[in-house]
């Protein structure tokens, strides 16, 4: 009896457990297959719908273009040999001469002795294939200069040996060569065109994560004056740029490469929001010229040129709102001279093109062939006077073509630096830490006056770190008219401050 009353409560148990069951199912907390029931799309409104289906297409026209592109973009390691110096560490007893005598010390009269280390430097950035019957790949001067060995790895896996074409420091840009067959390539488009506002996609290797796509829009066009290149006609773009972007394309919605990354603006030397792109007009006259002749000729008139401030037009006689920029020097001789270009005129019209800035005139004195009959109109006593000139060539001595380039603040303090690798941190016993090496100190420059020596480490320039040299030559272009710095330097396992003063 009592077993029967035990199966019977197990009983009961049993169907109110299914009862409860049946209920949660009608109710849709389980489905009847067994998984969990899946909440129904959301339902949308026709205008809703199209809509999305509008946004779907755009998202899908992303797709398509980076579809296309990417197997044009390359992986590019290349190679080069730093040399550094190092002044040998204080003999441990001082100048006691008793134990130099003995420990084989340097005599008191004797200087001491530099240490030469020599190591190979990787670099790791990116390249566009835009000639695939000739393998040509674009990518930057910065990538390939000094480079002993350049290899490119393609999208598809397969890796090829890269010879140097021709390379161009004064906008950044090189041509490198490489032989292989079935290449994909991308084309070059018209970067005139391009408007501020327009969707572009930037492809390349960032921290050696191979072909890696951000997007973003055009943030402005014709940046200038940062002091990175002798002509720069920048397109700026918020589309992540990183360490290893260099080289690599800005294509445009069409899957046109409307520019070649080059640099970025950050004070940590990762992307905060502004890239630069060399524009794709320039690099295809660079290209041009350095696949027919491994070098580019530029074009030269021969006079000085300064922005044209509201300031300085009323005091040359016209109004504030004047564009243009000021002549205040031609030199004798000079194809400007010959075509009677005179101190204080304000010239304003290059070839029938308004000019607004020295930057905008420069680059477009460059990029005219030698040889060529232009019409510069100036503005001289209050009216426009059109002036017949022939473009000549610029000498290959000149830093600007019709001025001269002022020395950078890092050429003025007379020191050079490098990136602290690994080997060199093993070298110089500076393992863990980060900052910049000095390579070389000038004589008799501020620098040498201020004792910093070959092999310093500077870990921060005024209060600001710089992990590397990119991050060190950014907060130096942004330090603007100070004259004074203070660096952080680790020098035989002790920090200390090395005031500067510039010149």
């Amino acid at each position: 009896m009592k077993r029967w009353s035990v199966l019977r409560g197990r009983l009961a148990l049993l169907v109110l457990g299914a009862v409860a069951l049946l209920v949660l199912v009608e109710a849709g907390t389980f489905s009847r297959g067994g998984g969990p029931t899946l909440a129904a799309a959301p339902a949308l409104s026709p205008e809703e719908q199209r809509s999305l289906a509008r946004a779907e297409e755009m998202s899908q026209a992303f797709a398509t273009v980076v579809r296309l592109v990417k197997p044009a973009v390359v992986n590019i390691h290349v190679e080069r040999v730093q040399v550094v110096t190092r002044r040998e560490s204080p003999p441990p007893f001082g100048n006691d001469d008793f134990f130099r005598y003995f420990f084989g010390e340097p005599g008191p009269q004797q200087q001491p002795r530099q240490r030469r280390y020599e190591f190979r430097q990787p670099i790791a950035g990116s390249g566009v294939i835009v000639d695939a019957a000739h393998g040509y790949i674009l990518t930057n001067n910065h990538m390939v200069e000094g480079a002993e060995k350049i290899s490119v790895k393609l999208a598809d896996g397969r890796e090829s040996e890269g010879k140097t074409v021709g390379a161009d420091p004064a906008t950044d840009l090189a041509v490198i060569r490489i032989q292989a067959e079935n290449l994909a390539e991308a084309h070059l488009g018209d970067s005139d065109a391009l408007q501020v506002g327009e969707w572009v996609i930037a492809i390349g290797n960032p921290f050696g994560l191979d072909l890696t796509v951000t997007s973003g829009v055009v943030s402005a066009k014709g940046r200038s004056n940062l002091r990175t290149a002798t002509y720069e006609d920048y397109i700026q773009t918020d589309a992540a740029i990183n360490p290893g972007n260099s080289g690599g394309p800005l294509i445009n919605l069409r899957g046109e490469v409307v520019g070649i990354n080059s640099i970025i603006l950050s004070p940590t030397g990762t992307f905060a929001g502004y890239g630069f792109a060399i524009p794709s007009n320039m690099a295809k006259e660079v290209m041009g010229q350095l696949v027919a002749k491994g070098s580019v000729t530029r074009g030269y008139l021969g006079f000085v040129v300064q922005e044209l401030t509201p300031e300085l037009a009323e005091g040359l006689g016209l109004p504030k709102d004047t564009k243009g920029v000021a002549v205040p020097q031609v030199a004798a001789g000079s194809a400007a001279e010959k075509a009677g270009l005179k101190p204080n005129d304000v010239l304003v019209k290059f070839d029938g093109k308004h000019i607004t800035s020295a930057n905008q005139l420069l680059n477009l004195v460059a990029q005219t062939a030698p040889g060529t009959s232009i019409t510069i109109t100036v503005l001289r006593d209050g009216k426009e006077v059109d002036l017949k000139a022939t473009v000549g060539e610029r000498p290959r001595e000149e830093a600007v073509a019709g001025r001269e380039a002022p020395p950078s603040k890092e050429e003025a303090l007379g020191f050079s630096v490098t990136d602290l690798t690994s080997e060199l941190a093993q070298q110089l016993g500076l393992t863990g830490d980060r900052g910049v090496v000095v390579t070389e100190v000038e004589d008799g420059s501020p620098a040498a006056e201020a004792g910093l020596q070959a092999g310093d480490l500077i870990v921060a320039v005024n209060r600001q770190s710089v992990p590397d040299v990119d991050a060190y030559r950014k907060v130096l272009a942004g330090l603007g008219s100070a004259k004074r710095l203070v660096l952080l330097v680790k020098s035989h396992g002790a920090s200390h401050f090395v005031l500067l003063r510039l010149p």
